[in-house]
């Protein structure tokens, strides 16, 4: 994520009902991203992740968990096809593509 995404409306206005229906959020930190942009969108140091966890778990008698859901998102993943060969499920970006275009 970069900091125009984390920072866009519609987002915040989709974590702001993430965290109503009591959805636990780490919030991304700042700092040099991918796109060489400098801002929030960088995601949280692992001990930060564990200590929202933690915190979180403490709330709940013995840590139970049982009945509940629980996701941890941390962007895209790549993964190895069945002939090892190492790929990327997706698409170029536009602005890639354009640039890559044939007359």
């Amino acid at each position: 994520m970069n900091t125009s995404m984390w920072l866009h409306p519609a987002t915040q206005v989709n974590i702001e009902r993430l965290r109503a229906f009591g959805v636990h959020i780490v919030e991304p930190e700042s700092g040099l991203l991918a796109d060489g942009a400098v801002g929030p969108g960088r995601l949280a140091e692992p001990s930060v992740i564990v200590n929202a966890v933690e915190s979180v778990l403490a709330g709940r008698a013995h840590g139970d968990l049982a009945g509940r859901r629980v996701l941890i998102s941390a962007g895209g993943t790549r993964e190895r096809a069945r002939d090892d060969r190492p790929r990327t499920p997706g698409k170029r970006s536009a602005r890639h593509a354009r640039h890559h275009e044939s007359p």
